[in-house]
């Protein structure tokens, strides 16, 4: 077993162009009203939403549905959705964040809150455009950062208490003799803060995913996977916090899986104090196991 002290890596969301103040940090997340009220429109060609408010209830809710959950919501509202372009993007760091997060998106990485429509690129999000008119050159009002999440590993050596700081994620890399591509197993935990103005959310997730390289960087691999896990965890923020919600993990198996899965853990909208002395309090025990269906000799056991 290990008790784990994670730093929180962030993902801030400035939203200067949206001129708005969130001042009631204890906004309850309806799914189902906070995903069907968009604003009526038609551009079907991309997602609008009412509010920069709106837009983060919306992810915040999408964030714990499955992967085919997440796309049927996304293709319900345009058919040029980025979750479903996904092969089609080559933006990496668009396409490391969430599965919810890309869902916001169409496949040109645009977005509509209320008047404008917003653009992402390379982790930035530019206001293009305001009541129909172009804004030329575009604006700075975003941006996003997912910084690697160091965690303290709480370990007992000659009957000493003491700790050792690491990066946590589980890796295994293997080949397989079918392909001429390098593969990667992940096991990892993974922490994202959003910011709007005034407004803190900050969310943890579970992410189990398959990699391949060839030359370049690794990319997420598409193979069918066979996944169990039996993973037990408890989670509280040592910086307190309100609308704190927690997700065991639990026991979990996937047939003929495709695709990174992403389990949520926990979401919290924390106190008031500087984000270096945020940090989740983790206990994880248990096992997971991955093997690309058919292929036996491409399993891995991971213990926690």
């Amino acid at each position: 077993m290990k008790t784990n002290y994670l730093l929180l890596g962030a993902i801030a969301l400035l939203s200067a162009c949206a001129q708005e103040e969130f001042n009631d940090s204890k906004t309850e997340i309806g799914t189902n009203k906070n995903e069907n009220v968009l604003l009526k429109s038609q551009d079907y060609n991309i997602i609008h939403f009412n509010s920069t408010k709106h837009f983060f209830e919306c992810y915040d809710s999408l964030f714990i549905k499955d992967y085919d959950e997440q796309l049927a919501w996304t293709t319900s509202k345009t058919s040029n959705s980025l979750l479903k372009n996904a092969d089609l993007c080559t933006d990496t760091i668009m396409l490391s964040m969430p599965k919810a997060f890309q869902a916001l998106f169409n496949k040109d990485l645009e977005v509509a809150i209320n008047d404008s429509i917003l653009k992402y690129d390379n982790g930035k999000l530019y206001l293009v455009e305001i009541n129909n008119k172009k804004i030329l050159p575009p604006i700075l009002c975003g941006e996003t950062d997912a910084s690697p999440v160091e965690c303290k590993v709480q370990t007992r050596e000659g009957g000493y208490l003491g700790y050792n700081t690491i990066g946590f994620s589980h890796q295994y890399n293997f080949r397989r003799a079918s392909s001429k591509y390098k593969f990667n197993y992940v096991h990892e935990l993974k922490s994202y803060t959003t910011r709007v103005n005034d407004y803190v959310a900050q969310v943890l997730g579970f992410m189990v995913k398959l990699e391949y390289r060839g030359r370049g960087s690794w990319k997420e691999a598409s193979e069918p996977r066979d996944i169990t896990m039996d993973l037990r965890c408890s989670v509280a923020a040592s910086s307190g916090g309100s609308n704190f919600a927690f997700w065991d993990i639990g026991k979990r198996t996937f047939t003929r899986r495709q695709w990174n899965i992403e389990i949520p853990v926990a979401r919290i909208v924390p106190n008031n104090v500087p984000e270096r002395q945020r940090q989740w309090l983790i206990t994880i025990v248990g096992t997971i196991s991955q093997t690309i269906s058919g292929e036996n000799d491409t399993r891995w056991n991971d213990k926690f």
